[in-house]
């Protein structure tokens, strides 16, 4: 769909002893006039110089020389950042390198939201970044867009891999020249989904008998009923605990009735007017109700008549 941009005369031609000049993409395109001022204002005989040629698509410059010797005099006696001014007066930054080993790199799966600030500090890690461009839909699309596709000029000094990250956003590239490498063994005649050792394993996993499948989940299964079996094993420690403390309690207000059996009568009393309070429907009149006080009250008595009844037959 996308129109790619290409470059690079070196991915198809062996480029020697040669400089190249690269204008900024707002720049306009010299004219001839223009280049042969800019050529003969450079420090270096224009004798030794055989061809000079600019590439439109590529905004730069190239010379190239009759001997390396004379390439090397000029490249060292010259500032890589020159001036370029136009007939009309108005004057750009040019950035001189050696031409040959510079590719257009090309970044896809990146949003327009990385800066090329982002993209020059890592691109920086696999040679000498020249500039950076946003590529756009073709005119015939009448779209004044951009396309997403990132594009890096690069003079290449390590090899730049298939996949590079950006503020943790992974970039595909793709450049002319590019070693197809597979990233699971390694090997440089495949590419990752291509990989014959990683094909065999998904075609063994898919393989694979539903037994296996259905065992996991039994050994899931289990492990949550032996969860819940431990939960019950818990709930019931702790109910036995509750009717340890209970019984405590019990025996402990037993014991205070026998050695006191009027302050558990008052004690029971209290009791018996709370649950009344809390169930409006019962009365106190209600002979159905048997308490711990109505029967110490009545043993009282029983004893008291009983102690008169023995003194009335003594006397």
């Amino acid at each position: 769909l996308f129109r790619s941009t290409q470059y690079n005369m070196s991915s198809t031609v062996a480029v020697d002893k040669t400089l190249a000049f690269l204008f900024p993409r707002d720049a306009a395109q010299p004219t001839v006039a223009d280049m042969a001022r800019f050529i003969k204002a450079l420090k270096g005989e224009p004798t030794s110089m055989e061809t000079a040629y600019k590439i439109s698509e590529e905004k730069s410059v190239f010379i190239r020389f009759r001997s390396q010797e004379a390439m090397n005099f000029v490249y060292a006696n010259n500032s890589k950042s020159l001036p370029f001014r136009y007939t009309d007066g108005n004057e750009v930054a040019v950035t001189m390198s050696v031409a040959g080993n510079t590719r257009y790199v090309r970044i896809f799966d990146l949003p327009p939201e990385i800066p090329d600030a982002d993209l020059v500090s890592v691109m920086a890690k696999y040679g000498t970044v020249k500039r950076t461009v946003r590529e756009k839909f073709p005119a015939e699309y009448q779209l004044n867009m951009y396309t997403g596709i990132r594009g890096v000029y690069i003079d290449v000094k390590k090899e730049i891999p298939e996949i590079v990250y950006f503020r943790n956003r992974k970039g595909r590239l793709y450049y002319d020249g590019l070693i197809q490498k597979c990233f699971n063994c390694n090997s440089d005649t495949h590419f990752k989904k291509a990989c014959p050792v990683l094909c065999e394993q998904q075609k063994e996993d898919a393989q694979r008998p539903v037994s296996h499948v259905v065992n996991k989940f039994e050994e899931k299964t289990k492990e949550q009923i032996d969860d819940i079996v431990d939960g019950s094993l818990s709930n019931n420690e702790v109910h036995t605990k509750k009717q340890a403390k209970t019984k405590k309690k019990e025996t402990k207000r037993q014991r205070s009735f026998e050695s006191n059996p009027d302050s558990d009568s008052v004690l029971n009393q209290q009791t018996h007017k709370k649950q009344n309070k809390a169930d409006p429907l019962s009365s106190d009149s209600d002979n159905s109700l048997t308490t711990v006080s109505d029967a110490t009250v009545n043993r009282r008595r029983y004893r008291i008549a009983t102690y008169e009844w023995i003194d009335d037959q003594s006397e």
